[in-house]
């Protein structure tokens, strides 16, 4: 097909997430919603958690979208009340800048994953913080009208599969296992999925 897939790993990851994805899809490449660099020539987004909701943002012409664990919205609404309640990133936003160990840590492990030592980017995990709490991009996702793939875990704890339902509908592709992880827990799957995704466009 000719295209380059864009791995976004979403809030308090990084390229670890999509490791296991580029040793089996050769045509992709990593990139840092804070920092993107884009290559040239046809992509398409393959966005993981808030990776996703960014893609929807972007002014780039994506030949389709992929969604693993992603969301158009991830706080709770009126007309969307499957979504996080906001006080869970109030809280998050208030603790980071004394103790952005322990926070960065509770989520890894609400993910499912280990926390690892290293330093942290705290004003970019601020600001991821700051688009979860108010990002909408459901508009964008509903005016979509190129193709569409969205993987997601229904043990996922973080983003739950009635968020997941409620923003994909027919385009998701569901699986009992893999939680928030999903593209380091069941990389293979996520692969299969995407490559007859890919497959199938014109």
């Amino acid at each position: 097909m000719g295209v380059t897939l864009a791995l976004i790993p979403g809030w308090g990851l990084d390229a670890a997430l999509c490791r296991p994805l580029r040793a089996l899809l050769p045509d992709s490449v990593v990139v840092n919603m804070h920092a993107p660099r884009l290559p040239d020539g046809p992509l398409v987004a393959v966005g993981h958690s808030l990776g996703f909701a960014w893609a929807l943002r972007q002014a780039v012409p994506w030949s389709a979208l992929v969604s693993i664990g992603g969301f158009a919205r991830f706080t709770r609404a009126d007309d969307f009340p499957h979504g996080i309640h906001p006080r869970l990133l109030a809280r998050m936003r208030a603790k980071l800048a004394e103790a952005p160990a322990e926070v960065h840590g509770d989520f890894i492990r609400r993910c499912g994953g280990e926390p690892h030592d290293g330093a942290l980017d705290v004003p970019t995990l601020d600001q991821g913080l700051g688009w979860l709490a108010t990002w909408d991009e459901r508009r964008a996702l509903a005016g979509w009208r190129k193709p569409l793939l969205a993987l997601a875990a229904a043990d996922d704890a973080i983003v739950p599969e009635a968020m997941a339902r409620q923003t994909f509908a027919d385009a998701l592709r569901l699986r009992a296992d893999g939680g928030h992880l999903l593209p380091l827990r069941q990389p293979e799957w996520c692969v299969a999925q995407i490559r007859d995704f890919l497959a199938g466009l014109p």
